[in-house]
């Protein structure tokens, strides 16, 4: 099962990430990491997660189309 998942501290020393920030992981060795919770925006720490939302949502988009032209 593909799934993301906040990383441990061994991921994070592995990653050689700040212990204070947070992580998150997922498949295709997607990371993305968060910085002190008063500095974070959207625009620096959390681009990733949108972009990769975004592609999530396409192949959603996709696999609907896909089933809508089946009936």
């Amino acid at each position: 099962m593909i799934c993301y998942e906040v990383g441990s501290a061994e991921d994070k020393e592995r990653l050689g990430i700040c212990e204070d920030y947070e992580v998150l992981m997922g498949p295709d060795n997607f990371v993305c990491v968060l910085t002190e919770p008063e500095d974070r925006t959207w625009g620096r720490d959390l681009y990733d997660v949108v972009n990769e939302l975004n592609k999530l949502n396409l192949i959603i988009i996709e696999l609907e189309r896909e089933i809508a032209g089946k009936d």
